[in-house]
Formats: C-alpha cells, structure tokens, sequence
C-alpha cells in the first residue's frame, strides 16, 4: 500500500507502517501550533479545515484527492505544508493506480522540501511498484542521506534488493528497519522472505514463527494470514519437517479456503512426498482461481503437464448449482482401492489418472478410473 506522510492523520489506504524520523514530531498542516492558529482564523474563508481532515484521513481516494488539491493550491500556506499536501495527494494517487502523477506530486513536495526523507521514500515505492528497481534504489538511499536509519528508506529499498535477487543487501536493509521496529510484524514477513530466497531456511522459519506470535497479525485480512502460513509451510518443507509443513498449509486453507498460493503450497508438499495425483489436483484448482499463479505452473510443468492444460474451473460448492466430486479408483488383484483426494470436476480427475498410467509403475492388469464421489445437496 502507498506510504502516506505520517505527519498528517493516516489514510485508511496507506500502509503507515515506516517512521518519518526526524519530522515525525508535525501535526496535521501545523509546524508552529501557536503561528498557525492565528492564520486559521485570519484565513478562515480561504483554509477548510474539513479539506485538511479529507486530505488526511478521508478512506475514499478521489475525495482525497480534491482536498489535498485545494490545500495545495491555497495561497496562505507556506511551502512546507504544501509539500504534506502534495505527499498526501500521492499516496491517494498511488491508491488510484495513477503512478505518473503520483511521482510528479512527490518530486514536487522534494522542490518544496528537500531534506525531507518521506517524499523520497514514496517516490521510490512507487518506483519499485513499476519494476523500476534501479531508480527506486536511488530514492532510498537519498533518503538515507537526510536521516540515517530511516524506517522507510531500509525497508523500501530492502524490498527493491529483494525484487533484483539481492538477498544479502535486501537483508541488510530490512534487519536495519527491524533494529528501529523490533517485533514489527511486516518487516519479520519481509525479512522470511529474504531469508527464503537466501536459503536460510532456519532464520526463515523463526522469522514468520515471530511474526505469527504477534498480536498484529490477528487483525490481517484472511488471505494475508493464510499467505504468511504458506510462506512458513514452504521453510519446513526445505527443512524435511514435512508434517510440520502440511499441518501449517492446512491451517492456511482453513483462514482461506480459497487462498491460491495456500492450496499451491499443499500441492508442493504432496509433491515432494511423491502423492503425485494430490499435488496435481492442488496446482490445478490454485490455477483455477489465479490463473496466473507461477509456483502452480511450474508444479504442473515438473510432473509433465503443461498449465495450459489445466481444465477450466467448475461452479463453486456454493454456488445453486452444486458441483459433483471426483476420486480415483484403482482396481489391482481384485482389490479396490480409492485415492483420498478428491477432485471439483472430472477433467481434473481424468488429467491425474492420465499422469498416473504415463509415469506410475502400474501393474499390466491394474485398472485406474474416476468415479464420482458425492454430490453435494442444491441449496
């Protein structure tokens, strides 16, 4: 989410979660309390405080947008509380997705207050937002330059090194954010993930354990909760703690039933514990809700099938009409056997006994088949 200036009121679709540092002491378009009070009053039909408190703090973005417009644009205030105006007036910018005009909004709020590190800082999240990773780099580190260990600066640009594949430098950064935030739960998440691409699998496991046991993370989003699971899922598995693995991926499909990245991740356990049927069921139906999920092609490329093969998503459970379930019979010796995983269609059912006949060692006799396993009541 956009950074707003933390000076002013936070915007309710602003991440919030960096320390301005130096300037973190101004209040809401105040620098001298005592000077500004007689020029609200002198100023009264020029200055809307209602302006001020939508610039700051309004949740709807074009709303925002219009009053930090006028407050930019009054005549009485001095350069300073312009450049907030215009910081704010970003972050909704930002928000809306309109990142050319959120830039020139911050690069503007540089002119009027250039040793000011938040401007710089926002700049270059939306740099990194664009892939401009370089540029961004750049703007992090010119805010370092104004206020040594600032939060923003070492967590942005933690996550630009981090985009490049820097590990080491992105866990410089981020371990430096977490010296002035200890226990903040966003950094220990970022600090997993580097860890995870660094292939520390052990300093990734304590990393989302500590951010799990915060009291923060009770009040995410599902998904959000369920994606740090995964992430933790994923470090187990690295370290042979299978179990320990599926039982976190589990938790994670309960938070989120239909978090994506959570039924890849199983799909990525019953991988490397050889449940090939299982794992392709998984990639199928996590491509089915994000169809462009990388780690759930590249599952379905390893086990030999392309994702453009992956069968168009059936009607949900919920939905009036129900969807009919799957499992996979195997029939050896006279003796059926019936898989555990149940698949939403048949396509998905039939591509997994496809893959079971080409890569098994399947006796010449063995029968392997799909039937239907239950059909859920119509509402």
């Amino acid at each position: 989410m956009p950074r707003p200036f933390q000076a002013l009121k936070l915007l309710p679709f602003a991440s919030g979660i960096a320390a301005m540092g130096a300037r973190s002491g101004v209040r809401v378009l105040v620098i001298a309390a005592s000077a500004w009070a007689a020029i609200a009053v002198a100023n009264a039909d020029r200055f809307s405080l209602r302006d001020d408190s939508q610039c700051a703090g309004t949740p709807n973005a074009e709303t925002a947008v219009a009053a930090c417009t006028r407050l930019y644009e009054n005549g009485t205030l001095g350069p300073l509380n312009r450049a907030i105006a215009l910081g704010n007036r970003g972050a909704a910018l930002t928000f809306l997705g309109r990142y050319d005009h959120a830039m020139a909004d911050f690069t503007l709020a540089i002119g009027l207050d250039p040793q000011n590190p938040r401007y710089f800082c926002q700049r270059g999240d939306v740099l990194r937002r664009i892939r401009a990773l370089k540029d961004a780099i750049a703007d992090y580190t010119a805010a370092l330059a104004r206020a040594r260990g600032s939060v923003c600066a070492h967590q942005g640009r933690g996550q630009a090194y981090l985009a490049q594949g820097n590990t080491q430098q992105a866990l410089t950064d981020i371990s430096q954010a977490l010296r002035s935030k200890p226990g903040s739960f966003q950094l220990l998440v970022l600090r997993g993930r580097a860890n995870n691409q660094a292939k520390q699998y052990e300093s990734a496991t304590a990393d989302f354990s500590q951010a799990l046991a915060s009291k923060s993370q009770s009040g995410l989003p599902p998904n959000d909760r369920a994606a740090v699971r995964s992430e933790r899922a994923l470090s187990l598995l690295k370290l042979g703690r299978s179990a320990d693995a599926r039982a976190d991926a589990e938790e994670a499909l309960r938070i989120a039933p239909e978090s994506a990245s959570a039924i890849a991740t199983m799909g990525l356990i019953d991988e490397e514990l050889g449940r090939k049927s299982e794992a392709i069921a998984a990639y199928t139906r996590a491509l089915a809700i994000k169809p462009d999920l990388e780690d759930a092609k590249r599952g379905l490329e390893r086990l030999g099938l392309p994702p453009t093969a992956a069968p168009a998503p059936e009607p949900a459970l919920e939905t009036r009409f129900a969807a009919t379930l799957y499992k996979i019979i195997t029939l050896t010796s006279g003796e059926h056997r019936t898989s555990t995983t149940e698949f939403p269609n048949l396509a998905q059912c039939g591509a997994a006994v496809k893959y079971l006949h080409a890569h098994s060692p399947l006796r010449d006799k063995t029968l392997v088949y799909c039937v239907q396993h239950q059909t859920p009541a119509r509402p």
